[in-house]
């Protein structure tokens, strides 16, 4: 939605998403669902793109946060079934 008001604008699907956040350069970073891998989307919409390798089976890649460069990001990388103490905050 635009910062002075109306319609919702879509940029694309996340059927269960997992995190966002968006970058100064217009760049939006997510991860659409468990399992999957962080995508990137430009701000205005359009095709996701990977921003990080899939994940290998059994693992989750969720929460990324952009730096304050606003280029670099980091991740959360989860076993999944696994408690918290196996869980790493990733720079791909």
């Amino acid at each position: 939605m635009d910062a002075n008001g109306g319609p919702p604008i879509p940029i694309c699907n996340a059927v269960n998403g997992r995190g966002a956040t968006w970058g100064t350069a217009d760049v939006i970073l997510f991860a659409p669902q468990i399992g999957s891998a962080i995508f990137r989307v430009p701000a205005a919409g359009g095709k996701p793109a990977a921003a990080t390798a899939m994940p290998t089976t059994g693992e989750s890649r969720r929460w990324p946060v952009f730096l304050p460069d606003g280029k670099h990001f980091i991740y959360l990388r989860t076993p999944l079934g696994s408690v918290d103490e196996n869980n790493e905050i990733r720079l791909p």
